[in-house]
């Protein structure tokens, strides 16, 4: 399965069809690849939620958010992976964050977890 439910600006646990969903994946007992960040883990702080999807790996998208090295993040988030979408490094640069040459060995970067 893969984990699309919310997005990464999502606050607070999963409401609602969100929440029924999460909850059916949760308990289903299948392989689940998250994209971004696993369902309700916080991107900001690697809390988790009530229900929580626990990902084989995880794919996320421009730069590492610090939930996924933090708190429960890295048990939740599974293989780490790391997508260039193509920011440009002059916006990076312009939030005060240098990424240097991060995506010189490819698109997609193995961060954590076993390959």
């Amino acid at each position: 399965m893969v984990d699309t439910l919310l997005d990464y600006r999502a606050v607070g646990p999963p409401r609602g069809g969100a929440a029924d969903v999460l909850g059916f994946v949760a308990r289903s007992g299948r392989s689940v690849v998250s994209l971004d960040v696993p369902t309700g883990l916080d991107p900001d702080t690697g809390d988790a939620s009530t229900e929580v999807i626990h990902a084989r790996a995880t794919l996320t998208l421009a730069l590492p958010k610090p939930g996924l090295l933090h708190g429960h993040g890295a048990r939740l988030a599974g293989r780490l992976y790391l997508a260039d979408i193509g920011l440009p490094a002059a916006l990076c640069a312009s939030m005060g964050i240098d990424v240097g040459p991060v995506f010189a060995p490819g698109r997609i970067l193995h961060l954590i977890g076993e390959p």
